[in-house]
């Protein structure tokens, strides 16, 4: 059937103020005195839920541009920011508006004598990230168990009266006695 206007709207500013539950209530029109009660009931309608979470995807960056703002950092170029007519150099913001380049910086200063200085994101940071989430290095060693088929081994050895804990310290010795070996 969809949501009111009235129930879209409180999914709006509640999303939009922090997560703030009473407050979206009152915004939206709801009684101020029970907007804390009018709140907790509305965020635990399925509906509102559902729209609430289809907000928030619209808002939250992307796994693909997450990796292609993190990309943006790793190819700055300083060029970009400064622009040279005489024999001084001098920071150009203009010129990285207009190539689209200011969400590189990370930080402005103006100093005391009127000239500015840039710092931008860490380019050597950025490629960091960007080799971890292809894999090129790993920091320390990472481990993936499946719960599920630990639990049902530990079943299986319990209903063959062996000791689980016993099986797996052997198990573990035996996988570091491997890792050891390997060149």
């Amino acid at each position: 059937m969809g949501l009111s206007k009235k129930k879209l709207l409180f999914c709006e500013a509640y999303v939009s103020n922090g997560f703030n539950g009473a407050k979206a209530a009152i915004a939206t029109g709801y009684a101020a005195a029970s907007a804390r009660q009018t709140a907790s009931r509305l965020l635990t309608n399925a509906d509102i839920e559902a729209e609430i979470s289809r907000l928030l995807a619209d808002q939250v960056m992307s796994r693909d541009q997450a990796l292609a703002a993190m990309s943006d950092m790793a190819r700055a170029d300083i060029d970009d920011f400064i622009s040279m007519p005489g024999t001084f150099p001098y920071i150009d913001l203009e010129k990285a508006r207009s190539l689209g380049k200011t969400h590189l910086i990370k930080k402005v200063k103006v100093r005391g004598d009127g000239g500015m200085e840039i710092e931008l994101y860490d380019r050597q940071q950025a490629v960091r990230e960007i080799g971890k989430h292809h894999g090129l290095w790993k920091d320390g060693v990472e481990i993936k168990i499946d719960v599920t088929l630990v639990g049902q081994v530990v079943d299986a050895l319990q209903a063959a009266e062996m000791d689980a804990e016993a099986v797996f310290k052997r198990l573990i010795e035996k996988a570091q006695e491997r890792a050891a070996a390997k060149p």
